[in-house]
């Protein structure tokens, strides 16, 4: 989590695949942390498209997400009205970073806004442009096309440059 005082704003960084996840996660004892302070930090907040009930579906008690924010944040904040919570969801590809973007989210984890900060993505030209070292020495196994096995020729033998032996069908003699 990060806090920044000036402009009152607190930040969670974390995988696109995490934040997808957390509110599905059924059999929950004690809330997520995003649970938590979602819930605090945004209580009147709606999503755009929000699904309506007639009946309450809390998970978890006021009392509980009260007592679990102040184990998170302590006296960090002391006034929560004043504050605003984005989620800062990254994807990555192997070890490059392919989106990012920044949430404004609802206690029920439905998006009131997003902007994407792609643009803030700096590609690693020196992977690009790195020079090719031409003097280091090749194995064999890179001299192979592709990595493939080449099979060798079996050695001939007399026997099988003669002419081959037919023998005769035995449905020839009928008829």
């Amino acid at each position: 989590m990060i806090l920044d005082s000036n402009d009152k704003n607190a930040y969670f960084v974390l995988s696109e695949r995490n934040l997808k996840g957390i509110p599905k996660k059924k059999g929950r004892t004690w809330p997520h942390y995003l649970q938590t302070t979602l819930h605090e930090f945004h209580k009147g907040y709606v999503g755009h498209y929000s699904q309506q009930t007639l009946f309450p579906m809390e998970k978890f008690s006021n009392d509980v997400y009260e007592k679990d924010l102040e184990l998170i944040i302590g006296e960090l904040i002391e006034d929560l009205a004043a504050w605003h919570l984005y989620v800062i969801a990254h994807e990555h590809l192997g070890d490059e970073l392919t989106s990012v973007t920044q949430y404004f989210l609802s206690p029920d984890f439905e998006i009131i806004d997003q902007k994407d900060l792609a643009d803030f993505i700096v590609p690693d030209y020196s992977a690009v442009v790195k020079p090719i070292d031409e003097t280091a020495p090749v194995s064999a196994k890179e001299e192979n096309a592709a990595g493939l096995v080449k099979l060798k020729p079996k050695p001939r033998t007399a026997a099988a440059d003669a002419d081959p032996v037919v023998k005769p069908n035995e449905y020839d003699s009928v008829g």
